[in-house]
């Protein structure tokens, strides 16, 4: 009697599934919920980056909860005070190019993060320096501080 019952539970399961799959698959992305910060990939949101030339008032790397993580640049602009996120990964050399008084040319989006407005730059020039923040899909560029060092070293090709 088990095993009769596991059997048909089996061939049940087997005949099953084709159609859970495509229900799955239907509604993949009505139960996937949007990502917060989807309007910073360049190629799906609907709306261009901005760009603006601000003067910055103050720089701050302390975490605030509920802010975005990395230094916030707050600045004048004609429009009113703004706050930009450029990220947690700027370099010591990019981060002293960044002092209060410092003309910047400032490129990126808008966005409401708890409540509050944040521009999230993608890209920041400071005198005859561009620095990239964020790629085109939104992602937070990685800067490296000095070359890596190779772990291992090769000689007429063969690792030694």
């Amino acid at each position: 009697m088990k095993k009769a019952l596991i059997a048909v539970l089996s061939l049940a399961l087997l005949l099953c599934e084709p159609c859970m799959q495509r229900a799955v698959a239907e509604t993949s992305d009505l139960t996937q919920p949007p990502t917060r910060y989807a309007g910073l990939d360049a190629a799906k949101s609907g709306s261009p980056d901005t760009s603006m030339a601000v003067t910055i008032q103050s720089i701050s790397s302390t975490h605030t909860p509920g802010a975005p993580a990395g230094t916030i640049l707050s600045v004048s602009n004609p429009g009113g005070p703004l706050l930009i996120s450029v990220g947690p990964y700027l370099t010591q050399e990019m981060l002293q190019s960044l002092v209060t008084g410092a003309r910047v040319e400032v490129t990126g989006k808008m966005l409401n993060v708890h409540g509050q407005n944040y521009f999230y730059a993608r890209q920041l020039a400071v005198g005859d320096q561009q620095i990239v923040i964020r790629n085109n899909n939104g992602s937070l560029v990685h800067h490296l501080t000095h070359p890596r060092a190779n772990s291992q070293t090769s000689k007429n090709g063969e690792l030694q």
